[in-house]
């Protein structure tokens, strides 16, 4: 009886397609870090240049698991649109994230790789909400 109270509480507000989305976004962001890790680390390319390298491969990662696992591909929008929507939207959560590693990074001399995971964490909730409101429609 507590337990249905509380399930039919995270259906209510939702915080079920959160949960879900923060795993979907915590596999996106592990390829995320590690592309970024690799880009300039090893590679030794700009950091701000990484960032946005390895969000087009995170945002892909994240729009595949995303639409065979919480929402409904197609309902809104034609696929081509939808993935224009998810790139667009993503690309409004990559200003943030970039704005957030040059304060982090460049203003106050904060490792880069903190700096990153720090940025992503701050630019989830946008990531999550846009998809959820504005391109798709959720599966359950």
């Amino acid at each position: 009886m507590f337990l249905k109270k509380i399930v039919m509480l995270l259906k209510k507000y939702e915080l079920n397609h959160l949960f879900n989305y923060f795993f979907i976004g915590g596999t996106a962001a592990i390829v995320d870090w590690m592309i970024f890790a690799v880009l300039v680390f090893i590679i030794n390319i700009n950091f701000l240049v990484a960032a946005c390298i390895s969000f087009f491969f995170s945002t892909y990662v994240n729009y595949a698991i995303s639409i065979k696992t919480i929402f409904q591909s197609e309902i809104k929008f034609k696929k081509n649109k939808e993935i224009s929507l998810v790139f667009f939207v993503s690309g409004i959560g990559l200003i943030f994230n970039l704005a957030f590693l040059t304060i982090f990074v460049s203003y106050m001399s904060l490792n880069i790789m903190l700096s990153k995971i720090v940025a992503t964490g701050l630019t989830f909730l946008w990531n999550f909400g846009s998809r959820k409101y504005f391109i798709f429609k959720s599966s359950t």
